[in-house]
């Protein structure tokens, strides 16, 4: 028993190191140097290919912006589209008539501050993690492992209990996605940022980390107050 639960701890750790992931800023800084602004509705448009990232990403900067102080709404509710660009064309809305929806929706949810974030780039990977295993019936000592002594059966569990984990490959992604920040009031692009995000699941869980990195990013900015 304690063969085996050291062997389910072993590979528990092997299994969470491989689905590590992270995401961090790799450039920001503001435009024109602006004073900082006491935003009263900063809206949140995450333009993703999947409306499952797009929403999680949404509220989880949205969320993470409330936490601070800042005023914030996702808009997957305001603008349920707008990650669909075949599916606007296919209604029409495109070219002056998509600047005319979206100043419409800006203007209708008074929003004085407009987040955009959108993906530009992945790389795909794939990386090996090395298997592990622990030796079985060399140099043991009976009086340690009990189980020597006992009938075929005890010993079958034993040894499947510490065979070895053979290796296997991962497929890794890393996104790396633009965030700019837009002043309604003036039309102008106030802060923009980069960031890169590594990951073996899936955008959707990696949002929390997305969303504090992106944060810090414009608080270090003095992007607002």
């Amino acid at each position: 028993m304690l063969m085996k639960s050291l062997f389910s701890i072993l590979i528990s750790g092997i299994i969470l190191a491989s689905c590590s992931s992270t995401s961090s800023l790799i450039y920001s800084g503001k435009l024109g140097n602006p004073s900082p602004k006491q935003y009263t509705n900063i809206g949140v448009l995450a333009v993703l290919k999947s409306n499952d990232a797009r929403i999680n990403v949404e509220m989880a900067v949205t969320d993470g912006l409330r936490a601070k102080g800042y005023p914030a709404n996702y808009t997957w509710d305001v603008w349920p589209f707008a990650n669909n660009l075949e599916l606007m064309k296919q209604h029409g809305i495109e070219g002056d008539k998509l600047k005319e929806m979206i100043q419409q929706r800006v203007t209708s949810q008074k929003m004085d501050a407009l987040l955009i974030i959108t993906l530009f780039d992945a790389v795909k990977e794939q990386r090996y993690v090395q298997g592990s295993g622990l030796s079985v019936g060399v140099a043991v000592d009976p009086g340690i492992y009990p189980v020597y002594g006992y009938p075929y059966y005890s010993y079958y569990g034993y040894a499947f209990s510490t065979m070895s984990n053979p290796g296997y490959y991962i497929e890794s992604s890393t996104y790396f996605t633009e965030a700019n920040l837009y002043d309604i009031s003036s039309g102008l692009l106030i802060w923009t940022g980069q960031l890169s995000t590594k990951l073996e699941s899936s955008l959707e869980s990696e949002a929390q980390k997305f969303s504090e990195a992106l944060i810090n990013g414009m608080i270090g900015d003095k992007v607002f107050p």
